[in-house]
Order: C-alpha cells, then structure tokens, then sequence
C-alpha cells in the first residue's frame, strides 16, 4: 500500500468523525465538552488536530499544535480498521498499537465519537 493511498484513507475515515459531530447524540453526550484532541499518525507522519467546544467542533486541521489535552497516536491501519469496525480500539490499546496521554475521563467520553 503506497503512502498516497493510505493518506487517502485516513482522511477519508477522519471525515467520517468529523461527520459524527453532527449527530445529536454525539452532541449531547459532549455539552460540557470543550478540548483539543489529537490523532497522531507516525506511519504517515502525520497528525489532526479537532477542536471541540461545548460538544461541537469548531476546527479541524492538520498539525499537531504544542498545547493538547488528548493525544492519541496510532498507526493509521488501525485508526481506519476501527473506524471500518474490522476491529476493536479496547484490543489494539491492550495489544499497544494505541498509545494515549490525556485524561482517562476524556477518553470515556471520546469513545461514541471516535469509535
């Protein structure tokens, strides 16, 4: 798989958790939500920033600014497995293919957005 193709599919799958933050559901369950999380890739060297306010994003660009309240890193395989439900993020965290700094409390309410 060339690098092209699996930048391709990432973005992509990142679309798909943009498009999650119109959900109501989503919404709801984030009100009181507001940080900036994130998505580190190292196999593509590259990372997404998602600015989150109150439940909604307010931005979404690539990059990884130095003040973050959750960053989490995986290869971009996994991201788009669990993203396409091929896997579990509990089994690839337990397996160590997904690393998170931030608190455990944030990542409880990240789990209907992101997976």
């Amino acid at each position: 798989m060339g690098v092209e193709y699996a930048l391709e599919n990432l973005e992509s799958r990142m679309k798909v958790v943009v498009e999650r933050f119109k959900d109501q559901a989503v919404i709801e369950s984030l009100r009181d939500f507001s940080k900036r999380i994130v998505f580190e890739f190292p196999d593509l060297r590259v990372s997404y920033t998602l600015e989150v306010e109150n439940g909604e994003l307010r931005k979404v660009e690539r990059g990884s600014p130095d003040q973050v309240d959750v960053k989490i890193t995986m290869p971009s395989s996994t991201f788009v497995d669990i993203i396409d439900k091929k896997t579990s993020p509990i089994k690839e965290y337990q397996l160590g293919k997904i690393r998170v700094k931030g608190s455990m409390s944030d990542l409880i309410k990240l789990r209907k957005l992101l997976f």
